[in-house]
């Protein structure tokens, strides 16, 4: 997609994310590439998005709601780091 377009978006649809909703994106992201990687049921990958989606629309600005995919990116990035630091130790 060229620059033009992308600007055509940015300006339909109200412009960048904050940091923190791209954090929640990214914790989706991780989520759903978890579940592809593990086998985890689309209906389960599904729903958990569905959850976290309806409620980031309904309680965008409440305190208390925490989307199931929290951390998810972190937990990945820590998971991947940790397995290759297995790796390691077994080669030595």
């Amino acid at each position: 997609m060229d620059k033009a377009k992308i600007e055509a978006l940015k300006n339909a649809f109200g412009g960048p994310m904050t940091p923190e909703q791209g954090a929640k994106l990214r914790d989706m992201q991780a989520w759903v590439d978890f579940c592809i990687d593990n086998g985890i049921n689309f209906l389960t990958a599904v729903s958990t998005l569905a959850h976290d989606v309806n409620g980031l629309l309904q309680y965008q600005e409440a305190d208390w709601f925490r989307p199931k995919t929290h951390g998810y990116a972190e937990k990945m990035a820590n998971l991947t780091a940790e397995l290759t630091e297995m790796a390691n130790e077994d080669q030595h």
